[in-house]
């Protein structure tokens, strides 16, 4: 047991961001990167439905953490945690000027 490693990762040494925007056109997706240049380790997104970013109830958000190949809808109000090793998150919608918030950490 003399050459036994374990790899723990520090979430308090981890660096949230938080990104709030817009999708201006549903079809462009945005790309979230950290400023940091590191990996994403945990994404968090929501699809607002109270305060002066509520989308209207019909916009849908689509998230990819795959470089935009496949997409996961979130529906007014919903979010999800992705957790992982990947570079990016894309956000996309399937209406003009919806909008989105999230915290990814790096």
């Amino acid at each position: 047991m003399d050459d036994f490693d374990v790899e723990i990762q520090d979430e308090k040494q981890s660096n949230p961001e938080h990104f709030n925007g817009v999708v201006t056109t549903a079809g462009s997706p945005v790309t979230i990167t950290p400023t940091s240049g590191e990996n994403v380790q945990l994404v968090l997104v929501k699809n607002p439905n109270k305060g002066p970013n509520k989308n209207n109830p019909n916009d849908v958000l689509l998230v990819s953490i795959d470089g935009g190949t496949t997409y996961v809808s979130l529906s007014r109000g919903e979010y999800a945690y992705f957790p992982g090793i990947f570079t990016s998150v894309k956000i996309d919608s399937t209406a003009n000027g919806a909008k989105y918030e999230s915290i990814v950490w790096s």
